[in-house]
Formats: C-alpha cells, sequence, structure tokens
C-alpha cells in the first residue's frame, strides 16, 4: 500500500492589490484547490522544505470572486513548490 504524507504549511500570505475581498475565503479556496493538485500527483517527489515562494502576478477579470482568486493563488503555488 502507497502512502504519502503531504505538509504544506503557509505561514503568511501577501495579496496586493485586492482589497475588500474576503480573505478567509481565498484561503479556503487555496487550501482546497492546492490539496487536490497535490494529491492528483502521480510522483510523490522528494521531501523538500521551501522557504519563499514568489509566484508571478496575476492577472484576472473585474468582478473575480474569492474563490477564483484562491484557485489561481493555488496553481502559482503549486508551480513554484515543484521547480
Amino acid at each position: 500500500m502507497d502512502v504519502r504524507n503531504v505538509e504544506v504549511e503557509i505561514h503568511e500570505l501577501v495579496l496586493h492589490g485586492f482589497d475588500g475581498m474576503d480573505g478567509s475565503a481565498i484561503g479556503e479556496s487555496l487550501q482546497v484547490a492546492l490539496a487536490a493538485r497535490l494529491a492528483a500527483r502521480s510522483d510523490p517527489g522528494k521531501s523538500r522544505t521551501v522557504d519563499r515562494v514568489e509566484a508571478a502576478a496575476i492577472e484576472l477579470a473585474p468582478g473575480v470572486t474569492a474563490p477564483s482568486l484562491g484557485r489561481a493563488v493555488a496553481e502559482r503555488v503549486y508551480g513554484s513548490i515543484l521547480r
């Protein structure tokens, strides 16, 4: 039986230019989307620690929702931690 443990701990998430959005909704959406991406990996990869992730800017359409932003951030974080 293949058992994998994945632990992701985000101490601080800083988003610029999204004033007035529900931070907890962004965080929840990010958590769900990132967990799904990591669970879907067929290759568990090596154990690693990443001290800081700086992702490229995210350009979203006007009126973007907090869940959409969370999913977009999750994609950037996922791509950054797998480099």
